[in-house]
């Protein structure tokens, strides 16, 4: 899956929006750009589970994963069916980082924002194939990941061994619950009818908006 990557959100994971016009900035983000859409490997899973809410959590029929918490059941609450996704750019993107961090540290920050952005950019793309797979009158539901809300990373392991994802796309987890490669991503979003109101993704309904150091760079955060 090819992946373009965009300046606008590399300059936002550096928070560095006001120098987005700046002609000496802009030209090392493209050319940070340029390196890592040569080294990155974008690679995905992902499969289709029915949703059975419990009293503690969402229970998956015909798999031994349990996602526990408040949180995920009101996110899959209209949701009958949902998906499981893992997606990663690769091993090589840790090297790539280490060796630009070597040289200097702002060329290390553009690459690892470069590799933040490619991550939601392939993660958009897997959404949109998703998509494409759906009767036309469902939708999916913003992603939802293991660390978010109470939705514990101690699932991790289990998460990505119900996809085949080590052996699928080479995605681990460690005993420290970090995904490796680490510019990986693994998520939930239920599949909903379309006449559902679609909760808008945006930092005023993000369980990280009280700490998130990229908030003030967004635009829906005023709105």
């Amino acid at each position: 899956m090819n992946i373009r990557i965009n300046p606008e959100e590399v300059f936002r994971y550096t928070a560095a929006a006001s120098l987005s016009h700046d002609a000496d900035w802009q030209w090392q983000v493209e050319k940070a750009i340029a390196e890592t859409e040569a080294h990155i490997s974008p690679r995905f899973c992902y499969r289709f589970f029915s949703v059975q809410p419990e009293k503690n959590g969402i229970c998956l029929p015909q798999t031994t994963l349990f996602l526990p918490g408040e949180d995920i059941k009101k996110h899959l609450c209209h949701a009958e069916e949902c998906i499981l996704m893992a997606a990663t750019l690769g091993s090589g993107t840790e090297q790539l980082i280490r060796r630009a961090m070597a040289i200097s540290m702002t060329q290390g920050l553009l690459i690892d924002a470069c590799m933040d952005a490619a991550i939601e950019a392939l993660c958009d793309k897997v959404c949109e194939e998703i998509v494409t797979k759906l009767d036309a009158t469902k939708s999916l539901t913003d992603r939802y990941s293991p660390g978010y809300g109470d939705l514990p990373l101690t699932i991790q392991n289990q998460f990505l061994t119900t996809l085949d994802a080590q052996k699928q796309i080479g995605l681990h987890v460690s005993e420290a619950l970090i995904l490796t490669p680490k510019k990986s991503v693994t998520a939930v979003l239920g599949i909903v009818d379309k006449s559902e109101d679609k909760k808008r993704s945006s930092c005023k309904t993000c369980n990280l908006r009280e700490t998130c150091q990229y908030k003030t760079c967004r635009k829906d955060e005023t709105e």
